[in-house]
């Protein structure tokens, strides 16, 4: 495979110090999130109150990057800073 592209699935209700702490150590630069994940509502939380019909703009500091053409969209994308 070209590049590094790794992917893998994450704990996204792990507490927002510690979730941004793994995050740089882990290199990780794109957070995609499913917002009918089952889970979701334990970590929906995290995303801002700023939205747009898309969505919420930021998960914790990282601003969004990517949204579907849903409105609203089940998936967004954040990238970070």
């Amino acid at each position: 495979m070209a590049g590094n592209n790794a992917r893998w699935p994450y704990t996204f209700q792990t507490d927002a110090p510690r979730m941004l702490e793994q995050m740089r150590e882990g290199e990780i630069c794109t957070l995609f999130i499913d917002v009918q994940d089952q889970d979701f509502g334990r970590y929906q939380a995290k995303l801002s109150s700023e939205r747009d019909a898309h969505g919420p703009l930021r998960f914790l500091d990282w601003p969004r990057c990517f949204a579907d053409q849903g409105t609203p969209s089940r998936f967004l994308g954040y990238c970070r800073p």
